[in-house]
């Protein structure tokens, strides 16, 4: 019997290939993400199930993600899921924002 996780699975992958479509800040759609959209799809899943356990508690949903780059290098310890930060932070992160489904409030 499958997981109600594993079933959520196509909507993360749909969703990639949905905010791959938004444009930028500067209107610019950037090129496909290819054979690395189920990369985009895991980090996004990686940002829902983050916020998850405070939305079913109907807490207001805050998360945190870094944006130094360095700390998506091969060799940082922290970089347990190991995430690269063009995938992460540039074509999920940035585009679920451009795509108005994550909302930064603070920076820094």
């Amino acid at each position: 019997m499958k997981s109600y996780l594993s079933q959520l699975e196509p909507s993360f992958l749909n969703l990639a290939k949905e905010i791959e479509q938004v444009p930028d800040r500067d209107g610019v759609i950037k090129r496909s993400a290819g054979t690395r959209l189920p990369e985009v799809a895991r980090s996004i899943r990686h940002f829902i199930f983050k916020a998850l356990p405070q939305l079913l508690e109907g807490r207001e949903v805050s998360v945190s993600i870094s944006l130094d780059r360095n700390h998506y290098s091969s060799s940082n310890s922290y970089n347990v899921e190991s995430f690269r930060y063009n995938t992460h932070v540039e074509r999920a992160f940035n585009k679920l924002v451009d795509a108005g489904y994550i909302y930064v409030v603070n920076k820094g």
